[in-house]
């Protein structure tokens, strides 16, 4: 498996080339056990809706996904976000292949990536 990526320095609004994200799915790992175990480095922003924790992660076949805790969410886990214009077969693949999480590691998959086989 090849070493995630972070880009912590990317402004988050920049890092979309489709000009927007939309939701992959939540992990069950929290951000420390995605530091700990991955090394990868968050960076801290806000938005209208809270406080929040972020790391770009870019995926060996140049797709890049990001990973997003707020920080006041009631629910656990971690967001998976990916660009717009990405598949979200794909962008389930990216993940896969960048820091190795089953399907067993996501809480909640988007239907359209459920329904490839990846995850329920």
């Amino acid at each position: 498996m090849n070493a995630p990526v972070a880009a912590p320095e990317l402004d988050a609004a920049s890092i979309w080339p489709g000009g927007d994200s939309r939701p992959l799915g939540t992990l069950s790992l929290t951000v420390d056990e995605l530091q700990s175990r991955f090394g990868l480095q968050f960076a801290c922003g806000t938005d209208d809706l809270d406080e929040y924790v972020f790391a770009v992660v870019k995926a060996p076949n140049g797709g890049q996904f990001c990973l997003l805790r707020y920080l006041r969410s009631p629910a656990a886990g971690t967001d998976v976000l990916i660009d717009a214009r990405a598949s979200r077969k794909d962008g389930l693949a990216y993940v896969k292949a960048t820091i190795g999480v089953g399907p067993e590691q996501f809480d909640w998959v988007t239907d359209v990536a459920a329904q490839s086989g990846a995850a329920s």
